[in-house]
């Protein structure tokens, strides 16, 4: 099996992440833009892009 060598991933795979919790309710907290990357936002849901 061959393996995909990503070093751009290293600081996401080894970072200590502080901020437990779910991803999607932080996102939906803060005001729609570039740092949560929420695009639209409708009555019962929001779309988000993939960083």
């Amino acid at each position: 099996m061959d393996y995909i060598w990503t070093p751009w991933r290293m600081k996401y795979i080894q970072g200590n992440r502080a901020d437990q919790g779910c991803v999607f309710c932080q996102a939906a907290e803060h005001e729609d833009g570039l740092d949560n990357l929420i695009f639209y936002r409708g009555k019962g849901l929001f779309m988000i892009l993939n960083r």
